[in-house]
């Protein structure tokens, strides 16, 4: 071997190792969803479930109307909470057949702002209810 081989193989067994233990380490690229989107926004995604205390004092039967109710369990998107436990939220009633009375979600107030909602249409069962989950039927765009 001569003296320039003898060097170039010291060199190349220096140089790999360094370079496999400090080379940059590539990141999978992260959805609009994960990091907030462009405009620093959280999404909602279709099919989400919202638990809320839907109870009413003396609630007037046969008769469409609107009323505040709150969020029972925090909703979350991409691993943060979206929408916190005790949020108010406005629900319509309805009354039409063949179901009799149902619910929706229309309106959530957050820190950030209020926010139209649109879920699918719950049938209230007979008898008291005092909780109801809503499914969201198109994703709710939400600013950080």
């Amino acid at each position: 071997m001569t003296r320039h081989s003898v060097l170039l193989a010291l060199v190349s067994l220096i140089t790999i190792p360094i370079l496999g233990g400090t080379a940059p380490q590539a990141t999978p690229p992260q959805s609009a969803r994960d990091r907030g989107g462009p405009d620093d926004t959280l999404v909602v995604p279709a099919g989400t479930q919202i638990k809320v205390d839907v109870s009413e004092e003396n609630p007037p039967h046969n008769v469409a109307r609107t009323y505040t109710a709150k969020v029972i369990a925090p909703v979350q998107a991409g691993g943060t909470v979206a929408i916190p436990a005790l949020s108010k939220v406005t629900i319509r009633v309805s009354i039409g057949p063949p179901h009799g009375e149902v619910k929706e979600l229309i309106q959530v107030m957050l820190d950030s702002g209020s926010y139209e909602l649109q879920t699918d249409r719950v049938p209230v069962p007979p008898g008291s209810v005092s909780e109801m989950v809503f499914t969201l039927v198109k994703d709710l765009t939400l600013k950080r």
